[in-house]
């Protein structure tokens, strides 16, 4: 009878530990939320702006660029009106930096549009070559201290998949997306890159 009791405090302790990690998962994915796709790069990242930056941004969509998934590109350049007003407030000095973003920024836009598997494959394709730009412009230390690689998708992910909507748009395009292989890109940078 002694060893029922020994089972029941174990299952007991097993139970209180699943309880702990899910709490601590859902408060860091609640946090995540919060940066991740909730950010106002405008209000987070403004600096001082040089005139003819800010005079080449489109007009702020505000809410209506968030109804849909496309969003408002007034250009058709393949970038959202709202992503390309942030990534001139998060990266107004430098060039390189900037165009990389904008870059990447298509490639994920063109990636949460995915509707097949053979769409999102070709759309991973152009992340790898955005991220192998990044890449290419940290080597070349062209990229501003503090905002190496990793930090750099981080805000330009954050920037695109921006709500909910698109958030889910993403997820279901890693899904459709299946395996994936890598590749090498004589020039990942489709801009030309600014030797400082």
């Amino acid at each position: 009878m002694k060893k029922y009791p020994d089972l029941i405090f174990v299952l007991k302790i097993i139970l209180i530990f699943i309880f702990i990690v899910w709490v601590i998962l859902w408060r860091f994915n609640k946090r995540l939320d919060n940066y991740m796709g909730f950010i106002d790069p405008e209000e987070y990242f403004a600096k001082n702006i040089p005139p003819e930056l800010l005079s080449s941004l489109p007009p702020d969509p505000g809410k209506a660029g968030k109804t849909t998934i496309e969003g408002i590109d007034s250009d058709k350049d393949g970038i959202r009106d709202d992503v390309f007003r942030s990534i001139t407030f998060v990266a107004p000095t430098s060039y390189n930096k900037r165009e990389a973003m904008k870059q990447l920024a298509k490639a994920f836009q063109a990636h949460i549009l995915s509707k097949t598997e053979e769409e999102a494959k070709k759309t991973d394709i152009f992340m790898e070559k955005s991220w192998e730009c990044l890449f290419k412009l940290e080597e070349l230390k062209l990229l501003e201290q503090g905002y190496a690689f990793l930090e750099t998708t981080s805000i330009v992910k954050s920037i695109v998949v921006n709500t909910k909507q698109r958030r889910n748009a993403y997820d279901n395009a890693q899904r459709l997306m299946g395996t994936v292989f890598e590749y090498s890109f004589k020039e990942p940078c489709e801009f030309t890159i600014v030797y400082q």
